[in-house]
């Protein structure tokens, strides 16, 4: 819990809103985009985006904002407000996901966009698997405040997500089941956990604040601000704004062939589909090696437990697999990326997982003038499900990177 004297400066939700539609602008494909255009206003082949001509009349407001945006609260474990999840119907049943930040301790408005699609579960759906497998806990009870109608949702271990309960006999006891996976968490367990990687199971962003770092989080917060596109007042401004806000785009970039993705059967094995759509990405398939490989055998390799699978032990598997496959090409651990390897990684076609307790792979990335860096993200959670996202570069984002690189 922070110190009264590190609180965050909360945003109400109109702000949130106005971060959000400011945001995704430069998202936005305009309706007059020609040859000839700027590198920046024509997104880059295979870039998740949509046109302002598929956008239905209900995805604008008839008030002051601009968008219709759904908000809904998303805190912490200590009960901090972290996020809003704000949610934009965007014609033919998809919907926008936008995760925006609820204070300015958090570095950028924007922490995450989930884009449409296959890949993109509705919150209903996911907070009703949830609910159903807490019903197969009977001692536990969803938690609740008095002027909150809905159940309480918390970012537990960023990004993962869930409802916060409690249990009848021991009310002080807190657990979390998770959205996107039938398990159930508790936030202070009784045993540590054996895997490293877990030992930040349960964190918060606003962990990473301290007083030596307030007055930075801050600064980058107000540079982060300057540079979000000018919002535009209305309907008849909006082409001209999401042009100019396509034009702050510097570089965009999305693997090609694009990335095989794959989601997790289990709520175990994220990183065996990270290392599965690695491997196809590079001509892989494991059921054609001799001998053939299954996923469970992969995941029995990785040593996949409840808590996760070790780094190097998702390195040692796939360069097995690599060297199976005859494949000129090896694994390769970093501890401590930065956006620039990232970036060069990809841009030569070679996508990457990404670790930090919940594996996933890089396809892409986007950087905007100012410094504000993105990378796409394919994220086999929900399981079986699935979703692609994007999230800017955070000074927690960089953890765990594998790459495959050539011998």
């Amino acid at each position: 819990m922070l110190g009264d004297d590190l609180l965050p400066h909360l945003l109400d939700e109109q702000q949130c809103k106005e971060h959000a539609t400011r945001q995704v602008l430069s998202f936005i494909t305009p309706p007059d985009t020609r040859e000839g255009d700027p590198p920046g206003v024509r997104p880059a082949p295979g870039a998740p985006s949509f046109s302002l001509e598929e956008l239905p009349d209900d995805a604008f407001s008839g008030g002051g904002e601009l968008f219709n945006w759904k908000s809904r609260d998303i805190y912490d474990a200590d009960g901090l407000l972290l996020f809003r999840d704000l949610t934009l119907d965007i014609g033919a049943g998809r919907k926008l996901h936008v995760r925006t930040a609820a204070s300015d301790l958090l570095q950028t408005q924007v922490w995450c966009k989930c884009f449409p699609g296959p890949f993109a579960p509705s919150d209903k759906t996911l907070i009703a698997n949830a609910l159903r497998e807490l019903r197969r806990h009977p001692d536990l009870e969803p938690f609740s405040v008095d002027d909150e109608d809905n159940v309480r949702l918390v970012a537990y271990s960023h990004p993962d997500t869930g409802i916060l309960c409690y249990s009848r006999s021991d009310p002080d006891k807190r657990f979390v089941s998770k959205l996107g996976e039938p398990l159930v968490i508790p936030l202070k367990p009784d045993a540590p956990p054996e895997n490293p990687e877990s030992l930040l199971a349960v964190w918060s962003p606003y962990d990473l604040v301290g007083r030596h770092t307030l007055i930075h989080l801050r600064q980058v917060w107000e540079q982060n601000l300057a540079l979000l596109p000018p919002l535009p007042e209305n309907r008849t401004e909006l082409p001209g704004k999401i042009r100019e806000a396509r034009k702050s785009v510097r570089e965009e970039h999305i693997v090609t062939p694009e990335v095989p993705f794959v989601s997790q059967r289990t709520p175990k094995t994220c990183a065996v589909a990270a290392a599965l759509m690695l491997l196809k990405h590079h001509g892989i398939n494991i059921s054609n090696l001799v001998p053939p490989v299954t996923e469970q055998e992969i995941a029995d390799n990785m040593r996949c437990e409840p808590d996760g699978a070790r780094p190097e032990d998702q390195v040692t598997e796939v360069n097995r697999l690599l060297a199976l496959a005859g494949a000129n090409l090896q694994a390769v651990p970093d501890a401590d990326p930065t956006f620039r390897e990232a970036r060069d990684e990809l841009a030569v076609g070679r996508p990457l997982k990404i670790g930090g307790g919940h594996a996933r792979v890089v396809a892409g990335f986007k950087v905007q003038l100012g410094g504000q860096d993105w990378l796409w993200i394919y994220d086999p959670l929900p399981e079986n499900i699935g979703q692609k996202c994007c999230v800017p570069w955070t000074q927690d984002t960089g953890k765990d990177f594998m790459y495959v690189k050539p011998l």
